[in-house]
């Protein structure tokens, strides 16, 4: 398994870092955000994982390991997207909880329903200083066919919701 860098400009390919989670390849990688002078990378998992938990490797801006963090839950195929926003690890999962708000240590502080798992950035706060992201989603056409949109949600007393 590698993590990818490229060129914010062209995106020509810069440089690729083996990544070795020590599972045997097993769900590949998944979420991947840059917080405070680290990246964090969700370790995927197989869909029939009876697994608790999911893993979070946290590396140095070159990759190198530093530190692998056990975030409780049980999800289908473990952290599919993550940012860091206003002090928040924002975690999208395929599971009951599908989205987890952790604080900087990633212990769990809220589980909200709107779905961040296809993807999610931090936007610049609301008008009464609210948290506010960026969040994809798949949506299905009348015709079956599927698409991808993005609409902004806000953190409005403790909940997730979709700004209007």
């Amino acid at each position: 398994m590698y993590i990818n860098v490229y060129d914010c400009g062209d995106l020509a390919p810069v440089k690729e870092f083996p990544i070795d989670f020590h599972n045997g390849g097993i769900g590949g990688i998944d979420g991947i955000t840059f917080a405070n002078g680290f990246f964090y990378v969700g370790e995927g998992k197989g869909k029939t994982t009876a697994q608790e938990f999911n893993w979070i490797h946290k590396f140095t801006p070159a990759f190198v390991p530093v530190e692998k963090i056990k975030v409780p839950g049980k999800t289908t195929y473990e952290i599919q997207a993550m940012t860091f926003a206003d002090g928040f690890f924002w975690l999208g999962t395929y599971g009951k909880d599908r989205t987890y708000q952790c604080d900087a240590q990633f212990k769990i502080i809220a589980y909200h329903a709107v779905d961040v798992s296809v993807g999610v950035f931090g936007l610049p706060k609301g008008r009464n200083g609210e948290i506010r992201l960026m969040v994809a989603r798949n949506v299905k056409k009348d015709n079956g066919r599927w698409t991808a949109s993005a609409a902004p949600a806000i953190l409005r007393n403790g909940r997730l919701e979709w700004d209007k």
